[in-house]
């Protein structure tokens, strides 16, 4: 047996086994490397639903960062689906959901074009549907309208902390020289005509043509007035002629 001994090989101190170097090397470059990982419309809502649990807790004790939180999303999610799925995974997916909502409400917003369809709109709507760097709010001014550009939600992911402050907060002080705001003066249109219905329309033509047979009708009375005092005349004169005559004659 003494013999043999020579020929066993010890690891030597401060050395470590393959295995376990090759497990560290794996553990630390799983935040920054991708799998072939495709995404299904469940497992997408899912993404969805994880970072409305894990969005808001980013910045407490729990989650500090946000590459903790997709850390933390991309372990939930390995767990549920039983398979691998990384940080940059989740962050890829996340993006392309992002920016496709974006092109959805903005194509929402503008006319004469056939409206594109988003899968995951409900999703989002709820997410961001009172958020003002998704849906802009439209500032009126005395001289234009100002539409404020939406805000880029792409946060820094390298080690960005969040520090709550608890010495004090100081409030500003107002501008003294703020600019007044202008009151917009709306000129109301005039009020527009109301439509003549057909009833009404024919009870319009029987006024004017009751009143125009009216106007003919004192017309006539008019003229059978001249034409009686003219007889009246003509009577009178006849029986001028006729007393001269029979005086004449005596």
């Amino acid at each position: 047996m003494s013999d043999l001994s020579e020929f066993l090989v010890f690891p030597t101190e401060g050395a470590s086994t393959p295995s376990t170097s090759n497990t560290s090397r794996a553990s630390t470059s799983n935040n920054s490397r991708t799998v072939d990982f495709k995404w299904s419309v469940m497992e997408t809502k899912l993404l969805i639903d994880l970072y409305e649990q894990y969005k808001k807790k980013v910045g407490t004790l729990e989650i500090k960062t946000i590459k903790q939180m997709w850390q933390r999303i991309s372990e939930k999610l390995s767990e549920i689906l039983n398979t691998i799925v990384t940080p940059a995974n989740c962050e890829n997916r996340w993006r392309v959901l992002d920016r496709n909502y974006k092109k959805y409400v903005d194509d929402q917003k503008s006319t004469g074009q056939s409206r594109k369809y988003f899968e995951y709109a409900q999703e989002m709507e709820r997410l961001f549907g009172n958020k003002k760097s998704i849906h802009p709010p439209i500032l009126l001014n005395s001289e234009n309208i100002h539409v404020p550009e939406p805000e880029t939600i792409q946060e820094n992911e390298e080690n960005m902390t969040v520090e709550a402050s608890t010495s004090g907060v100081t409030e500003k002080e107002p501008a003294k020289n703020q600019n007044k705001k202008i009151p917009l003066h709306v000129h109301k249109s005039n009020p527009r005509k109301r439509k003549v219905t057909p009833l009404e329309n024919i009870r319009q033509e029987r006024h004017s043509y009751h009143n125009k047979r009216l106007e003919i009708e004192r017309e006539k009375v008019q003229e059978l007035k001249r034409r009686n005092d003219l007889l009246k005349e003509r009577n009178n004169i006849l029986k001028e002629y006729q007393c001269n005559c029979a005086t004449n004659l005596l």
